[in-house]
Formats: structure tokens, sequence, C-alpha cells
């Protein structure tokens, strides 16, 4: 007589933030293993539990089978590295005929920041941890810039070079997922790790002050004459904002006094 069919779900937590599933059953007289997936692609203990529960249905009426093996993986010229895909993908734009500005923009990336740490990798081997690993080169790139600079001004000295902020490094990263997307189009490999919210550094916002309206009067009166009164009024009027012309500053005219004014 046939075994009855049963199974249990496992949850492998080695990764406490991100715990994979996968179920275990028996079927056909042999003992089976199915992975599911991970808490980030939407599996959670109840809906393996269920994914369970339809596998031993099917086990129970004979109707389960072993899946399919998947195809085998297109496998990439070893030859085929990143300075040599990207200088291709490079070339693509410029045949397209991209705005001279763009084209420096991306040039910028890949000559002085990508291809200096990505230059040699495969296309394969740039993985998402490869990736986190060029942030955490790039953040410490910064840092010591920083330390070389507060020493010159110790001194005296002045210090021009800057490293880049996270919103410069997440730039790069925008590029850098530009150009695995194609090599995705192409079949060269299965995804983009450049891709989805993760790989992002998180990016400062620049602190803009201003005047709150309650806080006007005050500000007027501490003009230092009556020119400058008179200026900031017609500023206040006006609902100027930075960086705003004469023409736009007409064109987002308030009534008097209502909105805040920048500072």
């Amino acid at each position: 007589m046939a075994r009855p069919a049963t199974g249990s779900v496992v949850i492998d937590t080695r990764r406490p933030d991100d715990p994979a599933f996968g179920i275990r059953f028996r079927a056909a007289g042999k003992r089976r293993f199915a992975t599911l997936g991970r808490a980030s692609e939407g599996w959670t203990e109840a809906r393996a539990e269920q994914e369970l529960a339809d596998t031993l249905a099917l086990v129970r009426k004979g109707r389960w089978g072993p899946p399919e093996p998947p195809p085998p993986a297109k496998t990439l010229p070893e030859e085929t590295t990143f300075h040599e895909f990207a200088s291709e993908w490079f070339a693509a734009r410029e045949a397209e005929g991209l705005a001279a500005k763009t084209l420096a923009d991306l040039r910028w990336s890949l000559s002085n920041h990508l291809l200096p740490f990505f230059a040699g990798h495969m296309l394969y081997e740039i993985t998402a941890q490869e990736i986190d690993r060029y942030k955490v080169k790039k953040a410490k790139e910064r840092q010591a810039i920083e330390e070389r600079r507060a020493a010159a001004r110790a001194k005296g000295e002045r210090f021009a070079e800057r490293g880049l902020s996270n919103g410069s490094i997440n730039h790069t990263l925008r590029h850098l997922a530009q150009i695995l997307e194609t090599a995705v189009e192409y079949e060269l490999i299965p995804s983009n790790p450049a891709t989805g919210r993760r790989p992002r550094l998180k990016a400062t916002k620049p602190t803009r002050p201003w005047v709150e309206p309650e806080q006007l009067m005050a500000f007027l009166e501490n003009a230092p004459n009556r020119g400058g009164q008179v200026l900031l009024a017609i500023l206040a009027g006006a609902g100027l904002r930075i960086g705003g012309g004469a023409r736009g500053a007409l064109a987002r005219r308030r009534p008097r006094y209502r909105n805040a004014v920048r500072a």
C-alpha cells in the first residue's frame, strides 16, 4: 500500500531579513523538495503552506510530475568584458545622435568611475555584490579626499579635488543600469543587477532657507535701510523663487505677503 502524501514547509533563515521558503514532500515513492522563493519575492509561510496543500492534492490524484528542467543558460564568451561591451554600447549611442552634453555625461561616468572599477569584469561577474563594492569604494574615496581637504585647509592651502556625493554615485549607477539593460536585451546576461531601489544610495537634499509669512514683518523691519525694505516687500508680493527671472516672477505673482519668501 502506497504511503499517504505528506509534507512540510521548510524555511531557510540564514538571511533573517529575507528568508527563503520551500516545501518537502513524498511523491512517486521518493522524497521531493521544491524551492519556492524568498520573502522579498512575496513568499510568506502562509503562502508556502497553501502551495504545499496544492502540491499534495496533485500527488493524491496522481497528477503531480517533476518540473521540466530549465533550459541551459547561454554561455557568454570569456573575452567579452565590461570594457569591451561598454565601448560598443557608447559607440551605438553616438551613432544614434545623442546630444553632445548627454554623450559627455556618459563619457564622464564611464571614463572616470565605472571603467576604473568594472573594466576587467566579465558581464556576468557584475553582480549586486560587486555593485555594492563599487559604492563602498566610492564612499571611501570621498572620505579620503575630505581628509586631504581638511589637512590642506589646516595649512592654509587650496584644495580643489572633490569626491562624489551619494547623488553623483547614483548617477553613475543609472548609467551602469542602462548599459547592462542592453546586455539583457542581447541575452548576454539573464537579468540586470543594477536596477531597482536597493543599489541606490540615500542622497541628501539641498537645504534652502525661506521666510514664513508670519516672519515677514520682522524680516522687513530688520532690513538695513528703507530701500531694502521696499525691495524685500516687492519680492514678497511678486512671489519670486530662487533662480527665477523677471518674466518668471510676473508669471508667478501672488497676493502680497501670502507666500513664503526665499531668503
